[in-house]
């Protein structure tokens, strides 16, 4: 079985992805075209299948404080 996982793209989808497999054991390695991760100024919306997921990879905690504090600075 292939355990070597390359994942293009660090967006929510790949970071998630890349997340996921780890934690099912792949070695993953993680390619983004940008320096940097930042915020782009875009709204995203989740739906309900997405949180699962989210909640899955044990991130939704996180995500959900690191959402309040942009609305709140």
């Amino acid at each position: 079985m292939v355990k070597d996982i390359i994942v293009i793209g660090g967006g929510i989808g790949g970071l998630t992805a890349a997340l996921l497999l780890q934690k099912k054991g792949f070695s993953v390695r993680l390619y983004e075209a940008g320096s940097a991760i930042k915020g782009e100024g875009a709204g995203i919306g989740i739906g309900s299948n997405a949180i699962k997921v989210l909640q899955e990879a044990g991130v939704v905690k996180e995500l959900f404080q690191q959402v309040r504090e942009a609305i709140v600075s």
